[in-house]
């Protein structure tokens, strides 16, 4: 799994020119902090099917029962460029699980106790969030840069992962051809992996890969949120009227039933736009993290949006995975806000829930009493009000949030 060990906040900012997201230990005096509760999301981008107890998982495994797509080998009979029946693109062991509806994914992850569910909203926000903070940007897929800044901070994206697959359904029928293992090698690193995707039966040159992908991985966290699966957003409903409005609505808690086809119950926490464009600006009301406004400059890593509904997966899921299609879209400019320690670890297991609130013991040794004594003992200190933004070199200075 890939978790965050402890509560953080997010805050957005908002001035006359910029937008800025911070994440912090505490909430931040004179705006509105969110808390997200300690959690975490497959580390493999996508969820594993227990195919014996009907349930989702978190593993790596070339057995049967774990087989991934539809839970059976694929014939590809009719598929012009398949690869050979005997590789993981054609048996499907070792590959995530696809082809289960939402409602299903949700009954899958809910096996596995209280506080488990399959790609909730809440989950992904975090990750979109912790992605764009931390790598310095919000389009994801901008070409990847191993180099820090000056700053010793990251910068750039991942590049276009594996989101330019060629005659897709041609070669597996859009089956998963990224099996669940590659990124293992990078532990809790970042960067970028080669994977040689088998070659097809048709070619000539058997030894020449179909295609050569350079998977990214943050922090461990293998596809960083984006490709190569569609996904169900599950907490998340969109409910449009043709012409007149298409509105957001979020549930309340992941403890509840959800019901994806219908707005009973939920909360409202914005409007998307009706038409097609670069997104320019998100909600973040309520972690929804769905576009708000189009008409962004293009850029030939930021792909269009296809409509108002474009954030509804329709395959593939995970135990509480994250997922940033569409944060990697947005050109609203972010600096780098830094003014906490979020520490970032990999774990083979994991809390009871996702989103349960932490209380940690105090590790402080000095009573009550002397921290007292001492306090009234310090000399004030010197105030100075004069007027930053949050993003200014006097607030880099005092961040303490490194990676």
């Amino acid at each position: 799994m890939w978790c965050w060990n402890r509560a953080w906040y997010f805050t957005e900012i908002v001035t006359a020119a910029r937008t800025y997201w911070a994440i912090t230990l505490k909430p931040l005096e004179g705006y509105k902090s969110v808390k997200i509760p300690a959690g975490g999301t497959s580390w493999l981008g996508a969820a594993v099917m227990d195919r014996t107890e009907q349930k989702l998982c978190s593993l790596i495994s070339e057995e049967e029962r774990y087989r991934g797509g539809n839970g059976s080998a694929l014939t590809l009979a009719t598929n012009a460029k398949r690869p050979a029946l005997d590789t993981p693109q054609a048996t499907m062991l070792g590959m995530p699980a696809t082809a289960i509806s939402t409602t299903n994914f949700g009954i899958y992850a809910r096996k596995r106790g209280e506080g488990w569910e399959a790609n909730w909203f809440v989950a992904q926000a975090a990750e979109q969030i912790l992605l764009a903070v931390i790598m310095g940007t919000r389009n994801l897929q901008a070409p990847y840069n191993a180099e820090k800044d000056a700053d010793g901070l990251y910068q750039g994206g991942f590049g276009t992962g594996v989101t330019d697959m060629p005659d897709w359904n041609g070669y597996n029928a859009y089956y998963p051809v990224i099996p669940t293992s590659v990124g293992l090698e990078m532990g809790d690193g970042t960067g970028l992996v080669d994977y040689a995707l088998p070659a097809s039966e048709a070619a000539e040159d058997q030894e020449a890969p179909y295609k050569t992908f350079k998977v990214p991985v943050f922090f461990g966290l293998v596809h960083a949120g984006y490709g190569h699966l569609w996904r169900w957003t599950r907490g998340l409903t969109v409910s449009q009227e043709a012409g007149v409005k298409t509105e957001v609505y979020v549930a309340k808690s992941m403890y509840a039933d959800f019901n994806p086809n219908s707005v009973e119950g939920l909360l409202k926490v914005a409007e998307c736009p009706q038409k097609e464009g670069y997104i320019k600006r998100v909600s973040t009301n309520g972690l929804c993290m769905m576009p708000t406004e189009v008409g962004a400059a293009q850029a030939p890593t930021m792909p269009t949006i296809s409509g108002p509904t474009e954030r509804a997966r329709r395959a593939s899921g995970s135990v509480r995975l994250a997922v940033t299609r569409t944060l990697a879209r947005l050109q609203v400019r972010l600096p780098r806000l830094r003014t906490a320690r979020l520490r970032l670890r990999m774990r083979t297991t994991r809390r009871p829930s996702a989103f349960s609130w932490t209380t940690r013991k105090s590790t402080k040794t000095r009573t009550a009493r002397s921290a007292k004594r001492k306090r009234k003992g310090r000399k004030p200190e010197k105030k100075d009000n004069r007027a930053r933004e949050p993003g200014s070199r006097e607030a880099r200075k005092k961040s303490s949030l490194k990676f």
